[in-house]
């Protein structure tokens, strides 16, 4: 059975609405994602929905996608569905062009991980694997369009630390699906972990408008190489650069304004991703 809810007040639209606080998502264990696009996408990675919330007035055709999706499914999804009051469902939604249902997901363990520390042992699980870092990427578009992109560029894992939330909305807006499939640690310890990285032969190249950097394009890349992208406004800290195996810059026109940390790591994964293509 399917219910509805035609009161801002009700108990549980209240609870949902809190998830656009941080420490409400981490609570709970939810996050939630507007649009048919995301929930399709949500589906076919098999990704754990605990309520789908439909807009009265779009009841028809978001019931003949919900179905269709289900029925390809290869995981049977056991959420609640509940019919919101165009009123109600205006509360929740934050797209101004809506499409008529959101989502409520569990967090995705199976992919995301918390790592305060990283031990030397645990290096042996990355030996193979394809690895980009970014440190304090506070944008959630910026940080967004880097999970897009890492997932794009074959990026096996994502290592993030003191960025934005990877479950604010606008992150899981602007990864576009990529969320539910890339492979992130969280750590509090990046520096360490690129240390980690050093000591373990792999190269870690630091992007900066420095000296000594060389020019992307004319560097010589690893199929093991692993960079490294730094915060939009003042780049990466002293101790990453320090630490780092070698660091590389984006040549462009004289006066051109830096690039945003999305579209930097955008251009650093596709150099390294057509390299290996050659």
């Amino acid at each position: 059975m399917i219910f509805m809810i035609t009161s801002r007040q009700n108990s549980l639209i209240v609870k949902l609405c809190k998830l656009d606080d941080r420490k409400q998502r981490d609570a709970e264990r939810l996050f939630r994602f507007d649009g048919i696009k995301l929930f399709c996408e949500a589906v076919n990675a098999n990704i754990t929905l605990e309520y789908v919330l439909i807009k009265e007035s779009d009841e028809e055709k978001i019931q003949s996608i919900i179905k269709e999706q289900f029925s390809q499914s290869k995981t049977p999804q056991n959420c609640e569905q509940l019919v919101l009051s165009d009123n109600v469902f205006e509360k929740l939604t934050e797209e101004k062009s809506a499409e008529g249902i959101i989502c409520i997901a569990k967090y995705i363990d199976k992919l995301h991980k918390i790592v305060k520390i990283y031990s030397n042992d645990d290096f042996s699980s990355l030996k193979d694997k394809n690895i980009l870092l970014v440190e304090d990427v506070r944008d959630p578009g910026n940080l967004g369009t880097i999970i897009r992109s890492s997932f794009a560029f074959c990026n096996d894992v994502l290592i993030l630390g003191g960025c934005a939330d990877i479950y604010n909305s606008r992150v899981v807006r602007a990864a576009m699906g990529a969320l539910f499939k890339q492979e992130i640690i969280v750590t509090d310890d990046l520096v360490g972990f690129i240390n980690g990285l050093v000591t373990n032969n792999r190269r870690v190249l630091a992007t900066a408008l420095d000296q000594n950097a060389q020019k992307l394009q004319e560097f010589s890349l690893l199929d093991n190489d692993c960079f490294v992208i730094g915060n939009e406004g003042h780049g990466l800290s002293k101790e990453a650069l320090n630490i780092s195996s070698a660091k590389v810059y984006i040549p462009m026109q004289t006066g051109s304004e830096s690039l945003n940390a999305g579209v930097a790591a955008s251009l650093c994964l596709w150099q390294r991703y057509s390299s290996h293509k050659q």
